[in-house]
């Protein structure tokens, strides 16, 4: 990987953080960091996403489950990286389906976090 595309990622996440004021249980840049092994997916040409990347994925998963600040919160998190970073929208909404997991948080810089 680029070391341009590191330090978007690693800038991405301070902004994350430094942004981030959720009650929930889960922070931003947490959130972030557990699915950083899916950024060469979602920013190359892989074909699939690695086995890391849906390990980290099912745990997001586990997290999303637990309560609705925690959905709106990992929501609100990503929902704000799409518009910092040049995510594949499309590749990252294969993901859940490429690693056998269902999310309830659609994967989309539209969506309204407040509502899930």
């Amino acid at each position: 990987m680029k070391m341009s595309s590191l330090r978007w990622v690693f800038a991405a996440v301070i902004m994350a953080v430094v942004v981030w004021r959720a009650t929930a249980a889960i922070g931003c840049g947490d959130a972030v960091s557990k699915v950083l092994p899916c950024q060469s997916f979602m920013l190359s040409g892989e074909a699939a996403p690695s086995s890391a990347c849906c390990s980290a994925v099912q745990s997001l998963e586990k997290l999303e489950r637990e309560s609705s600040e925690d959905r709106q919160a990992i929501c609100k998190c990503f929902k704000g990286l799409y518009r910092l970073f040049p995510v594949n929208i499309t590749k990252a909404q294969l993901i859940p389906q490429l690693c056998n997991v269902t999310i309830s948080i659609a994967v989309t810089p539209n969506i309204d976090c407040d509502r899930i």
